[in-house]
């Protein structure tokens, strides 16, 4: 299963027709009950949370194709912006690396 994580695009549309996107981590709970015969190698094990890149420097292209290059070049500045104010705050680890 891990070729079609860890992202997933959720399209929600307003009564006014406005569309918003959100993009999200898949969990097991989002395949229902066949996502428990499924290696979730990929989102549960804490050897799938030792990149050396955040998740939005190393999947890029993935996110450039789900929501489109101007949006990603702008979501970019932010997280490079929050992560160069990191000594003001402590990033919290993924809940399954959590101790």
């Amino acid at each position: 299963m891990c070729w079609q994580l860890p992202l997933r695009r959720e399209d929600e549309t307003s009564p006014d027709g406005h569309v918003t996107s959100v993009i999200r981590e898949w969990e097991r709970r989002h395949w229902g009950g066949g996502g428990e015969e499924f290696a979730w190698w990929c989102t549960e094990d804490p050897a799938a949370f030792v990149g050396h890149d955040p998740v939005y420097v190393s999947m890029r292209t993935e996110l450039e194709t789900m929501a489109g290059t101007k949006v990603y070049k702008r979501l970019a500045a932010y997280l490079d912006q929050r992560m160069s104010d990191r000594a003001h705050s402590t990033p919290l680890p993924h809940p399954t690396v959590r101790r």
